[in-house]
């Protein structure tokens, strides 16, 4: 348990780190910080709730939810490839419920890659283009969803009433 104890410590501090380092990379991009570490009041989602990492201004003066990922090898690579939705569908179902919550009807998510020499070296050994290689750096762009919002809520209530049917 000491063990389990201080890895969870230290993936929690270096998860913080990256989150500055991505802060201060939207900010270089003329991203503005609104929020960070902003808590998500479950009654508005019908579940345990959650922390949206960053809400902020784009370039073009929009409001966003930001959430940061850091991804390994075949993780990331998903993600490039297949986009949010197909590849990670509880990121894409995390941020439409932040986005529902916080009334905000556009997402970023913004993956960094846990191991970028891997990741150009299956690129490589694939015989991929290596001018698409995707950088370390990943960003999508997640518009609102209200249906997806509605069947997620819907789903939880669902599994929230088995559980309290057990008890």
């Amino acid at each position: 348990t000491e063990r389990w104890l201080t890895s969870s410590i230290l993936a929690a501090d270096s998860g913080k780190a990256l989150e500055e380092l991505a802060f201060t990379i939207l900010e270089a991009a003329g991203y503005k910080t609104v929020a960070t570490q902003v808590v998500i009041d479950p009654d508005y989602i019908a579940c345990k709730g959650g922390t949206a990492d960053w809400i902020g201004m784009t370039p073009n003066n929009e409001l966003i939810v930001l959430d940061v990922k850091r991804l390994g090898l075949f993780g990331y690579k998903d993600m490039v490839l297949k986009g949010t939705r197909r590849a990670k569908q509880q990121y894409y179902t995390q941020l439409q419920l932040y986005m529902h919550a916080l009334g905000i009807h556009n997402a970023q998510i913004m993956c960094l890659s846990a191991d970028h020499s891997a990741l150009k070296g299956q690129w490589r050994q694939r015989g991929y283009d290596m001018e698409r290689l995707p950088p370390p750096v990943w960003m999508e762009s997640i518009p609102y969803d209200e249906t997806w919002v509605s069947r997620s809520i819907e789903r939880a209530m669902k599994i929230t009433d088995y559980l309290d049917m057990e008890n």
